[in-house]
């Protein structure tokens, strides 16, 4: 029988700022800041280069420990989620310190590696590779959807965040460069902490004896 699961392997921050200094008190400016958020559906690589000793090690390194008697690595779905972000925003001084705004803000979320491997002991085309390949193109598509999923909650969090810190008060230029960017991150961290633990639970349902007993009787030799 074989193995299959998906890692989060880490959230990955990145940012880039621009700044453009302003005579003003710490108001907020004119008009709302232009946000864009994009939930990432992660590019798709299928790999066929490794044998089941190798998909063994890295299931091993993935999920830590084997999960039943019925497990045996014919197969792997592998991904990594992060939250990127990039945004722009003017400064001001008042009575000696920063008051920071946000003037626009390009955030995505979401799946941004996933490999699916297959062994290489069964070449493509044959009904052992189509079966292991259909099983962990579930995976890829039960990850997906809890994405799809968390794009509304994640998008109304960010909207507070913008709603609730029109101005921030900083000491410093240092501060002012992130001081949107973490308090977006404080926002999505616990729902990326959330959609990753839903997306276990979604791939546990298809990761059982009873599945994997279904995935064998699709074909008459392994």
């Amino acid at each position: 029988m074989r193995q299959a699961g998906f890692l989060v392997l880490a959230t990955l921050v990145t940012a880039a700022w621009t700044c453009h200094a302003v005579e003003a008190k710490c108001r907020a400016p004119a008009g709302k800041p232009k946000v864009r958020l994009d939930m990432l559906m992660g590019e798709l690589e299928v790999n066929h280069d490794l044998g089941r000793d190798r998909i063994k090690a890295l299931s091993d390194q993935v999920i830590g420990h084997v999960q039943g008697p019925w497990h045996v690595p014919l197969g792997l779905t592998h991904g990594a989620t992060a939250a990127r972000y990039e945004t722009a925003f003017t400064y001001g001084r008042d009575r000696g310190m920063y008051c920071v705004s946000l003037t626009k803000a390009e955030i995505s979320v979401g799946l941004v590696e996933l490999t699916v491997y297959v062994s290489n002991e069964y070449a493509r085309g044959t009904c052992q590779y189509k079966a292991i390949h259909a099983h962990e193109m579930d995976h890829v598509k039960r990850n997906r959807e809890v994405v799809k999923r968390y794009q509304e909650r994640i998008r109304k969090a960010l909207s507070r965040v913008i709603h609730a810190k029109r101005v921030i008060r900083v000491y410093n230029k240092a501060q002012a460069r992130s001081a949107y960017l973490l308090e977006f991150q404080r926002a999505v961290k616990p729902l990326l902490r959330d959609l990753t633990a839903e997306q276990g639970r979604a791939n546990a349902q298809i990761d059982t004896e009873r599945s994997y007993r279904a995935l064998f009787a699709q074909c008459p030799e392994w």
